[in-house]
């Protein structure tokens, strides 16, 4: 009968007498074979294949093993649970722990041990079938260190690492642990890469690089570099160019240094997100957006989890750098007559009775107004870069939201925020891109561009927004004065059609899934014009001074209610396959 020994015996490797296979074991340097072995606790399968892309250290135990009562409780403490804790070791790869039994006897001995050990997963081998895998001498404690990761730069996957009998204790398989390093992007990783848009991918793994051009190199002390300018001795430009991060000191891999933010920022390795860095100066979490834009914060909006591409998301002003207007004052048509003439174009909407008119000159300045008529909730919206105006009511999913400006751009259309979710909404998509609400859709809503002097005419007792807005502003002043000459700002889609000038203005349909652009030289002004679309005849009339059409639905005489005016560019750019309109 075996004695369990005392734990302050004197540690030593113990000779056993079990029989040996006729097979050499795996030695260092070898490349180990699967082997399926039974948990102790769930009676499941437990394969070395399961761990693909770990670090496996083999833990060969009994209960009666003296030096396996040091030896397990500190592999279970400093092996299993310190990994765990770290996230992985020094480059991220996770480690896992196989405590593998081979006695067959006494059952509550071992079960104790176990107990006593904290142990995280036994596997029992009770035949010592894996333990003569890895038995060279017949000394237990055994313990042996398998990489089980894919193309890793540093080691062959299921090369095996160590393989000795007694224990050398937890700073020395430490140190084999941490030499294993990631494994480098495969074609197969490719497929489940975020895609970044112009080549750029980004990997669940260090870092994101352009698999087109090739300006990331692998250097097998620091991983995966954007060379840009100088040299790993020197200080190299690190990531796009653009960000103004500098690495400056080798030792100090991976800080790096933003002169734009003017600190020390550090990828912190074990996150939920690969895309997470810890800003010393800040002492908070920063989310790196993408290769292209110069603010990590997008304005302070979360980006990581959006249904449009990030390489399309351009900072145009600070968030609110553009205000909106929360409390409007109305005026009659007789006072605005004082800030208004009669070819100014604006926006009415109706609610009931009451009309009221939101003019584009100042639109210009605010883009955004939360309003209401009564009950009636809504948000008029305008971009001057694309020349949209677009009126959508204020409750979405059943909670009454307000909007601001984020002055982050979507092929260079508005993208507003409401300000309950923190989400980012499109005007032109109609829809949320970003954050819980994505994908959740507006309600567009029924308004007229029209000039100030149709207004008048038309709605004799309607009210004008008021140039009292509470801000500072001189609302004579354009300032997007020549921008229809000098084209779009940011870049589109990349995929453009040349139908028509890129500046030329269109007026845009859809009926059901089918779009179409009216190119407003195209239509003879007031006088108007029939055409079907997507099997429904409509009535168009150009006003030419409102640079909008009104559109009729023959078979009801009711108003089409998605009607917007726009530069072709950007028409196009949301409705690729649109119709054109030929007379």
């Amino acid at each position: 009968m075996r004695i369990l020994y005392l734990m302050h015996f004197a540690f030593a490797t113990l000779m056993l007498a079990l029989p040996s296979l006729d097979a050499q074991p795996f030695l260092k340097g070898d490349i180990a074979s699967n082997f399926s072995l039974t948990d102790r606790r769930t009676g499941q399968s437990v394969s070395l294949g399961d761990y693909e892309n770990h670090i496996i250290v083999l833990d060969f135990f009994a209960y009666w093993c003296a030096p396996c009562a040091f030896s397990s409780p500190d592999i279970e403490e400093n092996i299993q649970r310190y990994y765990e804790s770290k996230g992985g070791n020094a480059n991220g790869v996770a480690v896992q722990v196989l405590a593998v039994n081979i006695e067959n006897e006494n059952t509550d001995l071992t079960d104790q041990f176990i107990e006593q050990a904290e142990m995280d997963l036994v596997v029992d081998d009770p035949s010592g079938v894996v333990w003569n895998m890895y038995n060279e001498t017949d000394g237990i404690p055994l313990f042996a260190i398998i990489n089980g990761v894919a193309n890793s730069p540093s080691h062959t996957q299921w090369e095996v690492l160590h393989n000795a009998p007694s224990y050398p204790g937890s700073a020395f398989l430490q140190n084999i642990i941490d030499s294993v390093e990631a494994g480098l992007p495969t074609e197969k990783s490719f497929d489940s890469a975020i895609d970044l848009g112009n080549g750029w991918l980004w990997i669940d793994w260090f870092g994101s690089f352009n698999v087109n051009s090739g300006t990331w190199i692998f250097h097998e002390e620091h991983g995966w570099l954007y060379m840009g300018n100088g040299d790993l001795n020197t200080g190299q430009t690190f990531f796009d160019v653009t960000l103004g991060w500098l690495w400056t000191d080798r030792s100090r891999y991976p800080d790096i240094f933003s002169y734009e933010r003017n600190s020390w920022i550090r990828y912190e390795r074990g996150t939920a997100s690969p895309r997470v860095f810890h800003d010393y100066r800040l002492d908070k979490n920063l989310e790196f957006i993408n290769h292209q834009g110069s603010d990590l914060l997008a304005n302070g909006f979360n980006l990581t989890n959006t249904t449009i591409p990030l390489n399309q998301i351009f900072r145009g002003a600070a968030r609110d750098g553009i205000p909106a207007i929360d409390n409007p004052i109305f005026v009659s048509n007789s006072s605005a007559n004082s800030f208004l003439i009669d070819s100014d174009v604006l926006l009415a909407v109706t609610s009931g009775s009451v009309t009221r008119g939101y003019p584009f000159r100042l639109l210009n300045w605010h883009e955004i107004v939360n309003d209401n008529i009564g009950e009636d909730t809504f948000v008029v919206t305008y971009c001057p870069l694309c020349g949209t105006g677009m009126v959508f009511d204020a409750t979405v999913d059943g909670i009454e939201r307000t909007f601001g400006v984020s002055g982050l751009l979507y092929l260079n259309n508005l993208l507003m925020y409401d300000r309950q979710s923190g989400s980012l909404w499109s005007q032109f998509a109609l829809e949320s891109v970003s954050n819980r609400m994505q994908k959740t859709r507006l309600q567009w809503r029924f308004s007229e561009q029209m000039t100030f002097a149709n207004f008048k005419q038309k709605y004799p007792n309607g009210s004008i927004l008021s140039t009292n807005t509470g801000f500072p502003i001189d609302y004579t002043v354009n300032p997007y004065d020549g921008y229809e000459n000098a084209g779009p700002i940011f870049p589109g889609n990349g995929s453009f059609r040349d139908d028509l000038p890129v500046m030329e203005w269109v007026w845009g349909i859809t009926v059901g899934d089918v779009a179409k652009a009216y190119p407003l030289a195209r239509l003879p002004n007031g006088a108007p014009i029939t055409d079907t679309v997507n099997g429904v005849s409509l009535r168009l009339t150009r006003n030419a001074q409102a640079r909008s059409v009104s559109t009729i639905i023959i078979s009801t005489g009711e108003a089409l209610n998605n009607g917007v005016g726009s530069f072709w560019f950007s028409w196009q750019d949301f409705y690729p396959d649109t119709l054109v309109y030929e007379p």
